[in-house]
């Protein structure tokens, strides 16, 4: 069974997310990056800037693991 990897970057937005409760939104970035696609926030979502400025960052390493 294919287990996927997350880069560091990754792993620090899905924490960021799941800290501000956005637990669905965590889980939807890991399930999307697994497959190999990527996922973004609508930026109606209340969470700070430094979080997209990372999902920006996890996107672009999606697949480069």
């Amino acid at each position: 069974m294919y287990k996927p990897t997350y880069t560091t970057t990754q792993l620090e937005v899905v924490h960021a997310l799941q800290s501000r409760d956005c637990w669905f939104i965590a889980a939807s970035c890991l399930s999307q990056w697994a497959k190999g696609e990527t996922y973004y926030i609508d930026t109606r979502v209340n969470v700070p800037k430094r979080i997209f400025t990372l999902m920006n960052k996890a996107n672009n390493q999606v697949g480069k693991t």
